[in-house]
């Protein structure tokens, strides 16, 4: 008799499949998952169960043919298709996000302060209870709302990011495995590079819709927070405004030193990544030659180079999150102290609970607000790093109608030279931010010369070669 915690699925007497048959309550409370799930708690779960899923709106094939369109017709930019292919999904998340920001904000904005000042008011005019029943009833329906909002809301956040990150990896699969000029593909990357776009990068593109509603939603909240403390306590919230800009310009400042830490983090970790590498390609070699000591310094220094960049990485964030972690506590000292010292008013008990709560979800929203802004910053760095890797690999051959040599123009215009440079920068892809892997070139050829190339390795012969193949763009 066969072990049960080893048996194939294939094994096991047949069970059951339920027909799956979605209607509108169980797509709003997601019972469609149900039946999988009360089948995974009598056997192990196969390939063929995903049958009883509804069918996808879209395959991955289907999925990554129509983003690799819309990259391309978009300028073979990442951020532009991805917005042109999601934006009406991320309409709907941003009417979804209003609604629970709306809920949650009902509670501490409205209800809590009526009911506290109906209970104070009881003993000169009498309880209403009837009202604040209605309150309580309407707080608990929206709760309620709000709930089923943000079931939906995570849904399809992570579908989201789910869709995204399958394509631009089948995208970037695809350039690496089938580049548009072969000849440059040792080139132009290497193993451990793309290793590196597979297992860290990737994985930050499944947080880009998450980061990027986080981003817009929480200036919004906060916002509204703002104008109803501004109903409570006055002109003192504005004291506690200074403070919020105050310190959100101080976590501008740290969130830029730290998007160019974890840049320099990255390029460390790529640097130890390649030695690794070409020690594990060359293990022979190195035993051969007694190399071990050699290849171990070098690698302890590129280690101790990237925890340095790991100390700095760290460093930046725990003073971001420390910096928008304590705001809170700040802005409420500021705001109590200026409106009991400046406007000399006395604090009620209904206005320190409401106020009280409504920085509640002050707090909250400032806590988010680093953590999206972080999210962001890494899902753009790998964004960039994704994207160039895909655009080297989508260099394409550049052949110029060139002139014949027995043209009277050409040898007017180049005498006797057959190859003329001047100042040429070349760069392997386009754009501001690409850095030129040649500069400041200048090569005179004679016609009807034999020409050598000569040079130490990794000076650029081969490069130079290719910039004249017209494999490279031309800069200047």
């Amino acid at each position: 008799m066969p072990y049960e915690a080893v048996v194939s699925p294939k094994l096991v007497g047949p069970l059951s499949r339920p027909t799956l048959r979605t209607t509108w309550l169980g797509a709003a409370t997601f019972g469609w998952a149900s039946p999988l799930l009360s089948l995974g708690n009598r056997r192990q779960l196969s390939a063929a169960d995903m049958s009883m899923l509804p069918p996808p709106s879209a395959t991955v094939a289907t999925l990554a043919s129509s983003f690799a369109s819309t990259y391309s017709q978009h300028g073979a930019s990442l951020v532009r298709a991805y917005v042109a292919t999601y934006w009406p999904r991320l309409v709907c998340i941003a009417g979804m996000q209003l609604t629970a920001a709306a809920c949650d904000l009902y509670g501490p904005g409205y209800v809590l302060h009526q009911v506290v000042t109906s209970v104070q008011t009881t003993t000169s005019t009498g309880f209403d209870g009837s009202s604040t029943l209605w309150l309580v009833l309407s707080l608990f329906g929206l709760q309620i709302t709000s709930a089923f909002v943000k079931a939906h809301l995570r849904y399809h956040i992570e579908l989201t990011g789910i869709q995204f990150s399958a394509s631009v990896r089948t995208l970037l699969f695809e350039s690496v495995l089938h580049p548009n000029d072969p000849s440059c593909q040792q080139t132009k990357s290497n193993a451990a590079d793309v290793a590196n776009l597979f297992a860290v990068d990737l994985l930050q593109l499944m947080k880009v819709t998450s980061s990027l509603t986080m981003m817009w939603i929480t200036p919004v909240q906060i916002t509204v927070v703002v104008v109803l403390l501004h109903q409570l306590v006055g002109w003192a919230i504005f004291v506690g405004v200074g403070v919020i800009v105050l310190i959100l310009v101080t976590t501008s400042c740290l969130a830029a030193s730290f998007r160019g830490y974890q840049r320099n983090l990255l390029q460390r970790k790529d640097a130890r990544m390649q030695i690794v590498h070409d020690l594990f390609g060359s293990i022979a070699m190195v035993k051969l030659n007694a190399w071990e000591e050699q290849f171990l310094a070098k690698v302890t220094t590129l280690r101790h180079l990237e925890l340095v960049a790991v100390w700095k990485y760290l460093r930046t964030f725990w003073l971001l999150a420390t910096c928008m972690l304590t705001t809170p506590v700040v802005v409420t000292v500021s705001i109590f102290a200026a409106y009991t010292l400046w406007l000399q008013k006395l604090l009620t008990v209904a206005t320190v609970f409401a106020t009280l709560a409504l920085f509640r979800s002050l707090q909250d929203a400032l806590i988010q607000l680093p953590a999206g802004l972080t999210g962001l910053i890494q899902c753009m760095v790998s964004i960039s790093r994704i994207q160039r890797e895909i655009r080297l690999h989508a260099t394409t051959v550049i052949h110029d109608d060139y002139s014949s040599p027995d043209d009277d123009d050409t040898v007017r215009d180049n005498g006797d030279n057959a190859v003329t440079i001047a100042q040429g920068t070349f760069a392997w892809d386009q754009g501001d931010d690409e850095e030129p892997v040649l500069t400041d070139v200048n090569v005179v050829l004679p016609r009807g010369t034999f020409t050598v190339i000569c040079g130490a390795v990794g000076q650029g012969k081969s490069t130079l070669c290719a910039a004249l193949l017209g494999e490279l763009t031309t800069s200047q």
